[in-house]
């Protein structure tokens, strides 16, 4: 029977967090890199990759994190931290 892994939150946002440098490697080779099926860091950069998706601000304004438009790419600057 075949297992299916489960990953954390947290671990999910860090490898987006890695797709989003400026230098980054591609879902593929980060796939190869970090063990994880290249389909689900797709999926991951897709639900965590904008900032509506990380904000914490529960009122629904048009800024996220430092002032980062909702719904645009992150970029570094506008991740909050994971650490």
């Amino acid at each position: 029977m075949l297992s299916v892994q489960t990953y954390s939150e947290l671990f999910k946002r860090k490898m987006v967090q890695r797709l989003l440098l400026p230098d980054a490697p591609s879902a593929n080779a980060l796939s190869k890199e970090v063990g994880v099926p290249q389909s689900s860091l797709s999926r991951w950069l897709k639900t965590f990759g904008t900032v509506s998706s990380v904000s914490n601000d529960k009122k629904g304004s048009a800024a996220g994190p430092r002032g980062c438009a909702a719904g645009s790419r992150l970029f570094v600057g506008c991740l909050p931290s994971l650490e």
